[in-house]
């Protein structure tokens, strides 16, 4: 299938992989392409040399680039749900890691974020423990909240740009539009997309923050001055890791503090019946994966409406793998015995676990 470029800008040129070969000079074929396209198309000469220029500021990291995709490749490899899509996947969803300052300059600096933190929105949307709320934005776009979510839309919405801001978890069916990006903040990410499927994960409490592509491609960078940006395709998950011992999310956002944050390219994870793990939510679905419980607690919290203590720490290391779709709390913990023996109480919306 022919692709059709004739409305790319330098960006959608950096993340084509055979673009990325041309520019660095190492594989002939595409070398040769792109010498016919672009003597084929004139009228994009200019945003090509745009394209190319980015490139070069890049050149210093290319070999921190290519690891970090070889070690993706890698581990794309290794996971059995990847292989259902055949060994050329990781070519059609080839990413281009933007890791250089120059970079972040360009992603970072020309796109300053609007006052979306501060000001007062046209509109909040909100959910409590244990609901799950769909609503549909004036631009057709439809997003599902999670559990404990917040999403406010900006005054503006519509207007040159789509703002909404995040925090909590959701998933974003985007009406496509090219002259109106759509972009979701969170308190350290920015994610801009044109029309797409994507979830974005990322409660002010959690260590971390995600960013899942399902359909469409997506542009993230990090809030912070500087940081890097990257560009996803559908099957790529990114995982921003606060590394904030003691800090607040203000204080994540702007940058100060001792550890900076760093970000991780992961594929998404598939159980052996093809479900998404990072959206399972959306089906109505609490999908363990080897985890510890620990780490299941707050989903469980999230999800039911409840507060869940230990009375031994060891108790969180307990793993558990399991699917529950519409089991009660109750059904849930019943069926997590017989995995690990533990015991359970209830006392209103308050369960200690015991060995």
């Amino acid at each position: 299938m022919t692709i059709d470029r004739t409305d790319f800008n330098a960006e959608d040129f950096l993340i084509d992989s055979s673009f990325q070969q041309y520019c660095a000079g190492t594989d002939a074929l595409s070398i040769r392409y792109w010498e016919q396209y672009i003597a084929a198309h004139p009228e994009q000469k200019a945003v090509i040399e745009e394209a190319r220029r980015l490139y070069r500021i890049l050149s210093g990291n290319k070999p921190e680039m290519n690891a970090r995709l070889a070690a993706v490749e890698k581990k794309m490899d290794r996971r059995a749900g990847m292989r259902l899509l055949g060994n050329t996947w990781f070519r059609a969803a080839a990413v281009f890691l933007i890791l250089a300052s120059g970079m972040g300059w360009y992603l970072g600096m020309r796109h300053q974020a609007p006052d979306v933190y501060n000001e007062a929105p046209m509109a909040v949307y909100t959910t409590s423990s244990g609901e799950r709320k769909k609503i549909v934005l004036p631009d057709g776009t439809v997003v599902l909240l999670n559990a404990q979510s917040r999403l406010s839309v900006r005054k503006a919405f519509n207007g040159t740009n789509r703002d909404v801001l995040l925090n909590g978890e959701g998933f974003f069916s985007v009406a496509h539009n090219r002259n109106k990006p759509f972009n979701v903040y969170t308190g350290d990410l920015k994610v801009k997309v044109l029309g797409t499927e994507f979830n974005v994960k990322a409660y002010d409490n959690d260590a971390s923050s995600e960013v899942t592509l399902l359909k469409g491609a997506v542009t993230m960078e990090t809030t912070q001055t500087g940081n890097a940006a990257i560009s996803l395709k559908p099957g790529q998950k990114i995982v921003y890791n606060r590394k904030r011992s003691g800090k607040n999310t203000e204080t994540a956002r702007t940058g100060t503090g001792d550890n900076l944050p760093e970000m991780t390219l992961y594929p998404y994870t598939l159980t052996k019946d093809s479900t998404i793990v990072e959206t399972a939510w959306t089906q109505n679905r609490i999908v363990i994966q080897d985890q510890e419980l620990k780490d299941v607690k707050e989903l469980l919290e999230k999800w039911y409406g409840v507060e869940i203590v230990f009375d031994d720490p060891d108790i969180g290391s307990y793993r558990f793998t399991a699917v529950f779709i519409n089991e009660t709390i109750e059904q849930a913990l019943t069926a997590l015995q017989q995995a690990k023996s533990f015991k359970y109480s209830i006392q209103g919306n308050k369960i200690t676990i015991t060995k």
